[in-house]
């Protein structure tokens, strides 16, 4: 197999598949803007990680029509240097080579905390030629049992609520439980791992989520025991191994 001092046969081929996309550097999540090939042989990969604000994202401001007509001309990498140093911001300037991307491979996905419910995203099995994450990429399901509250927007690809998933950000299970019996915080449901969420239910009752379906009950509203349904008993070794629950039937 050829190997590519730039990972890629060409910086055509990189931007195709890399740009707008996310991918993982050093174990963190970040919105590639572009690709160039101005200083060396080596490409120059410019980025940002994922926006606690939506809107204060570089790839909604006048740094995308820097990039966006102008292809793979060496006139881009320029015009971002240019951009980087009048604009301080929250860009990086990484070279695509650097271990630290781990060759750019795909990465887990699962549960979202996002305004006082929860969201379970995978990735669709279709392929794409894009090799980062792309929004099109990805199904997302709401795992709230309350549909007569209405649905709440899902997530952006780009926000904080996505990155806390992608670095495993969650709250414990015991802050998930305080959070969900009190009855003055309005949250339909809180996940506290990349599997599992705790959702409200009918008659005040707490339901468990496994990826997006509803699993089991607690009757005690507490994890000092689970019940299983009948049709996901097969979940018993894998819910005990993690440790969460106190007791499972």
């Amino acid at each position: 197999m050829v190997s590519y001092p730039n990972f890629y046969q060409s910086l055509t081929e990189a931007n195709r598949r890399l740009k707008g996309t996310v991918v993982l550097y050093d174990t963190q999540p970040y919105h590639i803007l572009a690709i160039a090939n101005h200083k060396d042989d080596i490409f120059r990969v410019y980025m940002e990680p994922l926006c606690p604000d939506i809107d204060s994202c570089r790839h909604l401001s006048p740094f995308d029509s820097i990039t966006k007509n102008s292809g793979d001309s060496p006139s881009v990498g320029l015009l971002v240097e240019k951009f980087m140093a009048e604009n301080p911001s929250r860009i990086f300037r990484k070279q695509i080579n650097s271990p630290l991307f781990r060759k750019f491979r795909p990465f887990p996905l699962g549960m979202v905390n996002k305004d006082g419910t929860c969201f379970y995203l995978e990735r669709s099995p279709v392929r794409r030629t894009e090799q980062g994450l792309i929004s099109s990429s990805i199904m997302t399901k709401d795992v709230c049992v309350f549909r007569s509250q209405g649905y709440s927007k899902p997530p952006s690809l780009f926000s904080n609520e996505v990155a806390d998933c992608i670095r495993g950000n969650y709250p414990t299970i015991d802050e998930v439980f305080e959070n969900l019996n009190n009855p003055d915080i309005s949250n339909k449901g809180v996940a506290f791992d990349r599997n599992l969420a705790i959702i409200r239910g009918p008659i005040e009752m707490l339901f468990l989520v496994y990826k997006s379906t509803v699993v089991g009950s607690f009757p005690y509203n507490h994890k000092s025991l689970l019940k299983l349904g009948k049709n996901f008993q097969y979940l018993r070794e894998v819910l005990s191994f993690s440790g969460y629950f106190q007791e499972i039937v």
